[in-house]
């Protein structure tokens, strides 16, 4: 019999230092991964305030106990340009530790 893992998806919402004069932006995020202490892929939306317009983005992400930061390239439709970003917000992680398989006691 073969063991199969499987990672959920997470999701969060912080705030994004975007770089280019851009500077601060909210945003939601999904993540490739639920798991905390681990790092995964991020696909987000953050709304620009200096530009008042809308920045969709791909990035790296580390997962903490509900918390991430991340580094993300997105595209600003404001400014029409593309720029990168650093964020931190809250993540709805799973703490992965405890054993997928538990023996029966008999």
């Amino acid at each position: 019999m073969s063991a199969v893992t499987t990672a959920d998806v997470g999701v969060g919402a912080g705030l994004t230092y975007v770089f280019g004069g851009n500077g601060l932006a909210l945003g939601i995020k999904a993540f490739s991964s639920d798991d905390e202490d681990e790092a995964a892929a991020s696909l987000g939306l953050d709304y620009v305030f200096s530009s008042r317009s809308w920045r969709p983005n791909i990035g790296a992400t580390y997962l903490f106990d509900s918390s991430y930061v991340d580094v993300t390239a997105g595209y600003n439709y404001g400014t029409r340009a593309w720029d990168l970003g650093l964020g931190a917000g809250y993540a709805d992680t799973d703490d992965d530790s405890s054993p997928s398989f538990t023996p029966d006691p008999d």
